[in-house]
């Protein structure tokens, strides 16, 4: 029996490591297909990426261009602000000094002008006009005696007198 049951176990293990040979082939097929089908998912996801950087690539490159036609219009325009605050700022300054100057102008284009002439005429015979009157009065409070009317006449040329003195004198200091 013992015998029988040494072919028996040696045919069932021949049957068994036939079939186990067999199930490993099988399963390494197996194996191998799912080995080659992730190798191809792999291949095509490795080229999908490679296109995808390429295409992101060609729009950084394109955005870089961009930004520099930006960043050199941007430049320009501030070159060209700064240059009309310049102008501006020049503008000012002539302004601020034709002001500083403007007063002293004025006043030397009056001096030159008619006009002064004319107002310093009249600004005489008001004066003069004042002075004759103060004259009289004081002669008429100070001398109780005298009569103002008698000597009107040579008081008035006496003021006048004064008072073109005095007038010359301004033109002189003014000048």
């Amino acid at each position: 029996m013992e015998v029988m049951r040494s072919c028996v176990i040696s045919h069932m293990s021949e049957g068994l490591s036939r079939r186990k040979i067999e199930d490993i082939e099988k399963v390494l097929a197996i194996y191998n297909r799912k080995v080659l089908t992730l190798e191809d998912s792999l291949v095509k996801a490795c080229k999908r990426m490679v296109t995808d950087l390429e295409v992101v690539e060609d729009e950084k490159s394109k955005e870089i261009q961009h930004l520099k036609k930006k960043n050199s219009s941007f430049r320009k325009s501030c070159e060209a602000s700064e240059a009309r605050v310049k102008e501006r700022e020049d503008e000012i300054d002539n302004l601020r000094s034709a002001l500083a100057r403007a007063q002293h102008d004025a006043v030397e284009s009056y001096k030159a002008s008619s006009e002064y002439q004319q107002d310093l005429y009249a600004y005489g015979a008001e004066s003069m006009s004042a002075s004759i009157s103060l004259t009289k009065e004081w002669i008429s409070t100070e001398h109780l005696g005298v009569n103002p009317q008698a000597f009107e006449h040579n008081v008035a040329s006496i003021v006048l007198f004064l008072g073109l003195v005095m007038m010359f004198d301004a033109i002189l200091e003014i000048n």
